[in-house]
């Protein structure tokens, strides 16, 4: 991989892995381990990440004396992790796995249905992870996950359409480009005009501990809106955009000239896309950061003391450093990230260690209908941001 050149042909050791896609898992005993990991974060046969995966757990598995079975499963929907333990867990809990990998969306709905246990950090005797990062497992103050890698979202602009690096979105507009990045609403407010308002200095609790909405940093953080929209630079089409993925040929073929991208698909760009575009925090806001997390859902004392000795040994600085540098996503530890020695490194390092936003769940679904309704009426064009921002301060108060 070419942002993480390391020497590391002779540390590979030939293993191979349970079988993938087994329609039954072997029974859990006191001697094996059984991890179900997200197809989406699994390695491509045959490749450098496969290789290192596969030395780790073999590795593993011959220095405790166990066998480490590893299932790979839909992240997400029918047949998805989720779905699968909590079925397993009803007609078959001798097939419910040690350990699995899933985003924070379906580590609330597990915690929820009690289907995973609090994982004590302090055990892992890991103490940099990025908070950002331990924020994204915890569930009413308690952490059950652990996180393991993250995706970070920030812009990317291509070079030869600005004179200069753009940090805001007035530079961005000043030279009559747009800006992409998910507007779309349907889980809360949109995590780009979110930050955006937070870095303006709007709160969403007052002092007394009341949801609130502060007109002046919305107004501002409105009024760039505003006049792209009133410019024909953004519109009704960015209510579209769920995530980056939904417009990111756009931005790769160079349609559009700046917008914001993920981690994961930023590493994975070829290297004449690399070249053409450059990297920036999200303009005047904050970060926004996603990632997988390791749940315990061994039932047995023993089986979860030896899946939390098997996470110490995964999350090594080392280690992670060395999987995830060569399967193109960023690892949730500062160390491990250090030792990646690139400048997207120190970029994304800066931005993880910064304010990220909320995530959304952690949000007031009222204030965020609140903000997500201003915005829509501002970029298609029905109220100016003063009438938006007014609209919206009196909406939740309404609906308090």
């Amino acid at each position: 991989m070419r942002r993480f050149a390391a020497a590391i042909a002779l540390l590979l050791v030939v293993g191979s892995f349970a079988p993938i896609g087994s329609a039954t898992a072997a029974r859990q005993t006191s001697d094996s381990l059984t991890i179900w990991w997200p197809s989406s974060l699994y390695p491509a046969v045959d490749t450098t990440a496969q290789a290192l995966l596969d030395q780790q757990r073999v590795r593993y598995a011959n220095q405790a004396g166990i066998t480490i079975n590893i299932r790979v499963k839909r992240p997400e929907g029918i047949g998805g992790i989720y779905s699968t333990l909590r079925n397993a867990a009803v007609v078959a809990p001798a097939t419910v796995p040690d350990l699995i990998i899933v985003r924070r969306s379906d580590l609330l709905t597990a915690v929820q249905d009690g289907l995973v246990a609090p994982i004590d950090v302090t055990a892992l005797r890991i103490d940099d992870w990025f908070s950002s990062a331990l924020t994204l497992g915890t569930v009413g103050g308690v952490q059950y996950g652990i996180p393991y890698t993250l995706e970070l979202q920030h812009m990317v602009y291509l070079l030869k359409a600005f004179d200069s690096q753009p940090h805001r979105l007035a530079d961005i507009f000043n030279a009559k480009q747009s800006y992409l990045f998910p507007g779309n609403g349907s889980k809360g407010v949109n995590a780009t005009l979110l930050g955006q308002y937070l870095a303006a200095g709007g709160r969403m609790v007052d002092d007394q501990g009341e949801h609130t909405l502060d007109r002046e940093p919305l107004v501002r953080t409105l009024s760039a809106y505003q006049r792209a929209s009133d410019d024909g630079l953004i519109g009704a089409d960015w209510l579209d955009y769920n995530d980056p993925d939904s417009y990111l040929a756009l931005l790769t073929n160079s349609s559009v000239t700046a917008g914001q991208i993920d981690s994961t698909s930023y590493l994975g760009m070829g290297t004449k896309e690399e070249a053409a575009f450059g990297y920036a925090p999200i303009p005047d806001g904050s970060g926004v950061v996603d990632g997988w997390l390791w749940a315990l859902t061994a039932q047995e004392p023993q089986q979860r003391e030896r899946a939390a000795d098997l996470l110490r040994y995964l999350l090594d600085t080392d280690r992670l450093s060395m999987f995830t540098g060569n399967l193109g996503v960023l690892p949730a530890r500062r160390s491990a990230l250090e030792a990646w020695e690139t400048d997207y490194a120190t970029f994304a390092d800066a931005l993880l260690r910064s304010n990220i936003v909320p995530p959304p769940d952690e949000i007031d679904p009222m204030l965020g209908a609140a903000l997500q309704a201003a915005f829509e009426s501002v970029i298609t064009g029905k109220q100016s941001a003063s009438a938006a921002t007014d609209a919206a301060i009196a909406q939740l108060a309404e609906l308090q």
